[in-house]
């Protein structure tokens, strides 16, 4: 069996185990022009004739290589043109998109590759094949391992990912090239590729050369170690989502179902309930919070998560549009609202009500403010650094940073809390109540409740 041959079967096994494509589909091949992509589109139109597929190519023209870049944008219509493959085309400027965005070129073009792609596919109900080779994903393996990776970083490049579909994965680029020549298939070389400026490059080009020297079979002995990965990374998805689905509540999660949980499956875990941008420094402080280790973490998208009647929660931390760090509220009766738009009541009360409320005992004296003590133009502000307080039958003044830290409040809880200032003192705050200088005593005639 020559190489051809094998090559050819390679293709057809992988597009038959991930059931890829299915007869009379649409696809979206993403062409360059590069060998890989040649191959994948020639490989399409011709190894799977009896699909009857609807074939499309499309190439992005990104403006980095000047004459290059359209040299091959010509080739690739060209190619089309003469095998009769319908051909898209589209034109981005993107060092200039990368700089707008603050990002880098390389992901800014990958960004509106896939952006073109799938709008591609929503015109014409298609799926999206791409020119991913076993070079590739061997690549993407080394570069994740750089980062630091765990298993789903081992794993690589799926064969497919939703409408995503990467029939020639399983070929290396050296397969690729010889499956083009001995079809007569041209192609071209992107002179960014033999550039050692892209990390990739520096791991295609440096290090996977070098270890080529001690194994010229790396990419194969690789690709054992990436399903091996995937096997594995499968399994313990698999057992996260069981546990996930059992310590759901419309709240959070029941930490009762998180006792002596395996530490990587928590992890899959915590990554279900917080989101797949939570980065690998907040699950390890969730997992401190879920062990009371501490009263709650901040992670990205201005969310806390935290415990609450033995719920696992998380909350956005929504700030309005008139946010500032000089917000106050005149004192009122009636609602009011924070800056998380959290809605307290002011009540006034005379003496009877009080001991009325006092004797249903719902509510303690620390909870009562004499209203006549208070001064013309109380009101209510978030902390600020340097507050002190005086609580309820206290002689001593302590700061709110103390007190704060020795509470069992939540991060949350602290970073909205509701202060009552008056004559340049606080005289109430969320949690903890009343100021002893503006206590209800034997005087009191009129009474403030906030609820």
């Amino acid at each position: 069996m020559n190489d051809i041959t094998v090559i050819n079967e390679k293709f057809i096994q992988t597009v038959k185990d991930f059931s890829m494509i299915e007869p009379n589909d649409t696809i979206i091949a993403a062409v360059s022009g590069g060998a890989d992509s040649m191959a994948l589109l020639y490989a399409i139109a011709n190894l799977l004739k009896d699909y009857n597929l609807t074939i499309i190519a499309a190439h992005l023209n990104h403006g980095i290589r000047g004459k290059e870049a359209l040299r091959d944008e010509n080739f690739v219509r060209s190619y089309c043109k003469e095998n009769n493959i319908k051909c898209e085309v589209c034109h981005k400027d993107i060092p200039q998109i990368a700089k707008e965005q603050s990002i880098g070129v390389e992901e800014c073009g990958r960004n509106e590759r896939y952006k073109f792609f799938f709008s591609l596919a929503e015109k014409y109900n298609a799926k999206i094949a791409t020119g991913h080779t076993l070079s590739d994903k061997v690549e993407t393996m080394m570069f994740n391992i750089i980062r630091g990776c765990g298993l789903n970083g081992l794993k690589s490049i799926a064969p497919k990912r939703g409408i995503i579909i990467r029939p020639i994965i399983n070929l290396s680029r050296e397969e690729t090239e010889k499956f083009c020549k001995a079809n007569q298939v041209g192609f071209i070389l992107d002179s960014t590729n033999l550039q050692t400026d892209y990390t990739r490059n520096k791991i295609r080009l440096e290090i996977i050369s070098e270890i080529k020297k001690i194994n010229p079979n790396f990419e194969n002995t690789a690709l054992r170690l990436m399903e091996n990965a995937y096997d594995d990374n499968e399994f313990i998805a698999n057992q996260a989502i069981e546990i996930f689905n059992k310590a759901k509540t419309d709240n959070g999660l029941n930490l009762d179902f998180l006792e002596n949980v395996n530490k990587s499956v928590l992890s899959r875990v915590i990554n279900l309930f917080a989101g797949s941008n939570c980065e690998k420094k907040h699950i390890e402080l969730i997992k401190k919070l879920i062990n009371r280790e501490c009263n709650a973490v901040n992670i990205k998208g201005n969310r806390i998560v935290y415990i609450k009647n033995n719920i696992l929660q998380i909350k956005e931390c929504k700030k309005n549009k008139n946010y500032s760090k000089e917000w106050k509220q005149p004192l009122t009766t009636g609602d009011i609202y924070t800056q998380a738009n959290r809605k307290f009541t002011i009540t006034i009360l005379n003496i009877q009500d009080y001991n009325n409320l006092l004797k249903e005992k719902r509510y303690s004296a620390k909870d009562f403010i004499d209203y006549d003590k208070l001064c013309t133009g109380s009101f209510f502000r978030k902390r600020i650094p340097g507050d002190k307080f005086k609580s309820y039958g206290n002689s001593i003044t302590k700061k709110l940073k103390k007190l704060l830290n020795e509470s069992s409040l939540s991060e949350f809880e602290k970073s909205d809390l509701l202060i009552l200032e008056s004559d340049n003192k606080i005289a109430w705050i969320e949690n903890f109540g009343v100021s002893d200088y503006v206590k209800v005593d034997n005087k009191t005639k009129n009474i403030i409740l906030i609820q």
